[in-house]
């Protein structure tokens, strides 16, 4: 009878605590919004007003933002902008040398400015040497399948008439798009642009068919474009921007062979390949360049927010990721946020196919443990997420992809998402640090549910839950101190409740210190078992 009435009473305590539309969860959270437009409903505006900080990817109706902002005058709107790479069109035009280049080549022969055919040499970190000719005439691709290629030697185009890739003779037009012709000395370095699509034909359904090429970090026209995309959002009711591919390279860089680049992008200024942190120091130029030229128009800095920080690349000779959220020489103001993406999982390409192909909903693998993956780490990421919180850097770790993916995590059923954000979120409180209310860390969670052909914003009560402030910390290389001896489960005490994260490969059960109150069962518990990779959140017994 005594335990009937304990199971009454803690149900009775929890249900009448249920979130209203309105309620702020117990950490800052933000969320993605893509897919489909979305119309929102006043339910939709209240909840997502009440949980998020700010909403990025698509932008509501300027009357959903209004609505939203009466309700609560701090959300804020942010647009996403990727802008790494630019349509051959654009880029052939008006920018062939403000877009990456890579050493493919070198002169075998001296050349005069006259020589139009002659031998190139291979180099240890291009082969093999193999070069698509032009298959179109003029100076100008017409698509992937009719283009113009061309190679670089300094400052001299030529454009790629044939190639023999036994000989490695080639045949140019010389004097191409502008260029003046030039001599050029036997060893010469011989480049090739860096492409978004190649040209050629397209075999991978997910990929753009539209020929296009990546920016150099160190021009000005990726900037330029960020600046104009951010001035015409704010200028319509939004806040700011989301810079996807602010790290050091450029996403899937490939030859006009389709094939992934093995060596760095050439740095032209330096003579030399960009080092990792060459390019992200270029990308922090940039990001200034857009916050003065904003701060100069409107009289405020523009609110940045990036993506994407990595465990692997976190420190200076690693590519230097955490200086986004630092003052820098090369940018003075901190971004407002960087995105840790697939901070604890997230889809790959195969069930993207499917989702594509026939709406599929398949469950996003969670990232691994233990494991030496530099991406998809748990521990990895855990560890960078203390490190951030530990010295206020506004890290903002997503629980799955930060894109178009999102759409399939909305259609999971209640039951299997609930038990996937579970364990991000138990993961994530392993990392978090709050301080007389402040937390300089937000963690993104996908705002929509799917049902059916319903939409709608729906945000689960563990966001809500009242754990309190963490009540231990260790040092990011400490991690291992929140292990119980004896098994796989990581715990960590808050004032008001505990975090248990199994993040290995086999079931544990844990006995508990205390009596506590599992806010899933709605009844108190003296232990618990955790199943692999999985998490538990626990609330101090009343």
């Amino acid at each position: 009878m005594r335990r009937l009435l304990i199971l009454f009473l803690a149900a009775s305590s929890l249900a009448a605590a249920e979130p209203g539309p309105q309620a702020k969860p117990e950490y800052p959270l933000y969320s993605p919004f893509f897919g489909s437009s979305h119309k929102f409903t006043d339910e939709d505006l209240a909840r997502l007003a009440g949980a998020f900080d700010f909403v990025y990817g698509q932008s509501p109706a300027k009357e959903e933002m209004d609505r939203a902002r009466k309700i609560n005058s701090g959300v804020k709107f942010i647009r996403y902008i990727g802008a790494w790479t630019v349509n051959a069109e654009t880029a052939e035009r008006k920018l062939r040398r403000e877009i990456l280049h890579h050493q493919v080549a070198t002169l075998a022969q001296d050349i005069d400015a006259t020589v139009a055919v002659f031998r190139l040499d291979e180099i240890p970190e291009y082969r093999p040497l193999v070069l698509k000719a032009s298959n179109v005439s003029g100076p100008y691709s017409r698509s992937a399948r009719e283009y113009v290629t061309w190679v670089r030697i300094g400052d001299d185009m030529m454009r790629v008439e044939a190639f023999d890739a036994k000989t490695r003779e080639i045949r140019v037009a010389r004097a191409f798009d502008g260029a003046k012709a030039q001599r050029h000395a036997r060893g010469a370095r011989v480049f090739c642009p860096d492409y978004g699509m190649p040209p050629g034909e397209v075999n991978e359904p997910h990929i753009s068919k539209a020929l296009s090429y990546h920016y150099d970090p160190a021009a000005p026209a990726r900037w330029n474009l960020i600046l104009e995309t951010l001035v015409r959002f704010v200028e319509q009711g939004g806040d700011g921007i989301w810079i996807d591919i602010l790290m050091d390279r450029s996403l899937r860089e490939r030859d006009m062979q389709g094939r992934e680049w093995k060596a760095p992008a050439w740095n032209f200024a330096e003579n030399r390949s960009y080092t990792k942190d060459e390019f992200r120091r270029k990308n922090e130029e940039g990001v200034r360049y857009v916050q003065e030229e904003f701060r100069r128009r409107f009289g405020r800095y523009p609110v940045i927010y990036g993506n994407n920080m990595m465990a692997s690349r976190f420190e200076e000779g690693q590519a230097g990721h955490k200086f986004y959220l630092l003052p820098t020489a090369a940018k003075p103001r901190p971004l407002d946020g960087m995105c840790i993406e697939d901070f604890m999982g997230g889809y790959d390409q195969e069930e993207w196919d499917l989702w594509s192909r026939d709406r599929t909903v398949t469950v996003p693998k969670k990232a691994c443990y233990p494991c030496d993956a530099g991406y998809k780490n748990w521990a990895e990421n855990v560890k960078m997420l203390m490190q951030c919180s530990q010295s206020g850097m506004a890290a903002i770790p997503l629980i799955i992809n930060a894109g178009m993916k999102t759409a399939i995590f909305e259609a999971i059923d209640r039951e299997r998402r609930h038990e996937w954000e579970l364990w991000a979120y138990a993961s994530y409180l392993l990392g978090v640090e709050r301080k007389n209310g402040q937390c300089p860390t937000k963690l993104g969670v996908p705002m929509f549910r799917r049902e059916g052909d319903r939409r709608f914003v729906d945000l689960a009560p563990m966001y809500y839950w009242k754990i309190g402030e963490p009540a231990e910390s260790v040092k990011p290389a400490d991690l291992d101190r929140y292990r119980i001896e004896g098994t796989q489960v990581y715990r960590r005490r808050f004032t008001n409740g505990l975090v248990l994260v199994n993040p290995g490969g086999r079931r544990e059960n844990v006995a508990l210190e205390a009596t506590y109150t599992d806010p899933d069962l709605k009844a108190p518990v003296k232990a618990v078992v955790l199943a692999p990779q999985s998490g538990k959140i626990l609330l101090r017994a009343r």
